[in-house]
């Protein structure tokens, strides 16, 4: 019994769901005219249907006298009059569309006759005037569209009526005094030359929904836009400078093409350009304080720089980046990782006050037309920047202190004008002697252990760090000539011991405030325009100079010497000057510079505060062969405050040891 009871019921519901499916196959309500189009002259007109309305707009001249009509509607709705048995399309007509259950709703068809376009420049400064314009049905303005006069009291609250213009063939410009808070009347704009919103304080959303080129400049100065989407955009051919410290969102989903990108804002979290491929300058967000993430995952070329400043910014994407003709500029931001997986060639690169960046990765950068600078970044490593083979200016490398090792950025280098080198603590060799580098500048380099340079340079410069004293003295090695000078600067060691340096040949040296060395040599040392020498006030271990090849010299000056005993320069025949005093503290040790024996020809002479200095023999040969002459001597020769002071008359009496 039960078995029928279930089978009965089954059957009932079959019935019923049978019955439904033919008579009623949805709820029948629909009663809607989908699309609608006028075709005459081989033209099609298609209506835009906007409620119960819709507007066919074309030109004053166009007969629409026996038009054929097109239409879409509802599934099973159905209209009256039926437009095919109409022929006078030239007036306005209604109509009835009726559901499949019979409810009607009512359109009407309006003709708007177009002017075509407005020639030259139109000025809309009032809302008379916006609605005067719009009655000539205009669609396209051959000049500059003027919304609002630049200043004064004249104003427009709304422009809503120029919803037919589809093309601005110069600048749409809005001005301050326009008062509206959108620009939806320009909803259907499709084209323009330029749009320049300057300083309104009123409009808060720039929303263009079918605007798809600007031919020339975007230029958005207004704290007051909050929004600005542009979904249909794709070129913007010259500038696209956007300025606005409430700005919160920016679209410009489509954007393939710009040319200039300047955007500021203070209140601008995301910027994604997932689709821009190319800019025909540059790209630059310096002020955009707010700004977390930028996506640029598309874009391939930059002809001018990509400058990106931003403190908050933590998620950056620029994925297929092959080249940027300018200055790439990663500047203070909160990103851990740098990747350019792409880039070949670059102007310019400076990634420097990144606080959290640990990792940059350069695997396929090739050239650098510019100068490459690192700082201030705590990376770990820069082996996915071997590949550089071409530093066309500067490598500068500051406060690196987390890297353990800079070797792998010079294994392929073979073209770098300078390197600078200040506060990187890695250990090991440096290794620059195929680079071609000129100029090389260590400063703060406590543990590096050796550099190699080429053998010829125009100069090197070593600084120590006073905080924080070496164990050894560095290597330098390769080099043969160096055109101006090398320079050893703020040498703190952290306990006395000698250095020399060996292979240099010809070159001057300076060393300045240098603490706990014992002794300086340049064995290979034959020529030099100056030896300029200077010991850290608190240091009294440096006891002696040797350059036992040196032949030609033009000047020796050494200060603050005060634990010097002898200067060694065996072969030296000729100086222009040489000093040695210091005007607060006497050098107690150094009593003679009989390492000078062989100097025949001496200029310029100051010997002061030594205070056991008693020998003038290195003078002999000079004084004999007279190119001492009195003249000479009173003219160019200071001696004073020194164990022996003697006058010309004493040295040519032979009275050159004190008696």
């Amino acid at each position: 019994m039960k078995k029928t009871y279930i089978g009965l019921l089954a059957g009932f519901f079959a019935v019923m769901l049978l019955s439904c499916a033919t008579e009623s196959p949805f709820n029948g309500e629909d009663n809607r005219l989908l699309s609608f189009s006028l075709t005459t002259g081989g033209k099609e007109y298609k209506g835009a249907v906007k409620n119960s309305e819709i507007i066919i707009s074309l030109p004053v001249e166009t007969d629409l006298n026996n038009a054929k009509v097109a239409y879409t509607l509802s599934e099973n709705a159905t209209i009256l009059p039926e437009p095919e048995k109409i022929t006078n399309w030239n007036d306005e007509q209604v109509f009835n569309v009726f559901s499949y259950n019979g409810v009607k709703r009512i359109y009407v068809i309006h003709i708007k006759r177009q002017l075509g376009q407005a020639e030259g420049t139109v000025l809309l400064a009032t809302d008379g005037d916006v609605k005067a314009f719009a009655e000539k049905n205009i669609t396209a303005v051959e000049g500059d569209l003027i919304i609002g006069n630049e200043t004064g009291t004249d104003s427009i609250s709304n422009i809503d009526a120029l919803t037919y213009v589809t093309k601005v063939g110069y600048k749409l410009i809005i001005n301050s005094t326009y008062k509206g808070k959108d620009l939806s009347g320009l909803r259907n704009l499709e084209e323009t030359g330029s749009i320049i919103v300057n300083a309104n304080k009123y409009l808060s959303d720039i929303t263009l929904k079918n605007l798809k080129k600007v031919g020339q400049d975007l230029f958005v100065n207004s704290h007051s836009v909050k929004q600005i989407v542009l979904p249909m955009l794709e070129t913007v051919d010259s500038k696209l400078f956007i300025s606005s410290n409430k700005l919160t969102d920016l679209q410009l989903p489509i954007l393939k093409r710009g040319g200039d990108i300047k955007i500021s804002g203070s209140s601008l979290g995301i910027l994604k350009l997932r689709e821009l491929e190319e800019t025909l300058n540059s790209i630059i967000l310096q002020e955009v304080p707010s700004l977390t993430t930028l996506d640029l995952s598309k874009l391939k070329e930059i002809r001018g720089d990509l400058i990106i400043k931003g403190p908050e910014l933590v998620g950056l994407k620029l994925n297929n980046l092959t080249r940027v003709g300018g200055n790439l500029n990663i500047n203070n931001s909160k990103i851990t990782s740098a990747l350019f997986p792409s880039l070949t060639e670059t102007g310019d690169l400076f990634i420097v006050n990144n606080n959290n960046l640990k990792n940059i990765s350069l695997k396929n950068l090739k050239t650098v037309k510019g100068n490459l600078e690192l700082r201030s970044i705590p990376i770990t490593s820069v082996e996915d920047m071997a590949n550089i083979n071409s530093i066309d200016g500067k490598l500068i490398t500051n406060n690196l202190p987390s890297l353990k090792d800079i070797s792998p950025i010079f294994r392929n280098l073979t073209n770098l004008s300078e390197l600078s080198m200040t506060f990187v603590l890695c250990e090991g060799v440096v290794d620059v002697s195929k680079t071609g580098v000129e100029q090389v500048l260590l400063d703060q380099c406590n543990n590096l252990e050796e550099i190699i340079v080429p053998e010829v340079m125009k100069e090197l410069y070593v600084g120590g760090d006073t905080n924080a004293p070496r164990k050894k003295t560095i290597r330098i090695s390769g080099l043969k000539e160096v055109e101006q000078k090398i320079e050893i600067s703020n040498l703190i060691l952290s306990e006395p011991q000698d250095w020399v340096l060996t292979g240099l040949e010809s070159g001057s040296i300076f060393i300045k405030n240098s603490m706990n060395l014992k002794s300086f040599s340049a064995p290979d040392l034959k020529e030099a325009k100056e030896l300029w020498i200077r010991e850290d006030r608190n240091s009294k271990h440096w006891e002696s100079i040797s350059f036992a090849k040196l032949t030609k010299l033009n000047k020796l000056n050494c200060v603050q010497m005060f634990s010097l005993k002898t200067i060694e320069c065996p072969m030296l025949q000729e100086i222009n000057t040489l000093s040695i005093s210091d005007w607060k503290d006497k050098n107690e040790k150094l009593t003679h510079l009989n390492g000078l024996s062989s100097l025949e020809k001496i200029e310029f002479l100051t010997l002061k505060n030594i205070s056991n200095f008693n020998d003038y023999s290195f003078l002999k040969k000079a004084i004999t062969n007279g190119s001492i002459t009195k003249e000479i001597w009173n003219r160019n020769f200071s001696i004073a405050n020194n164990g022996y002071n003697p006058t010309f008359q004493d040295l040519q009496a032979g009275h050159y040891v004190k008696q």
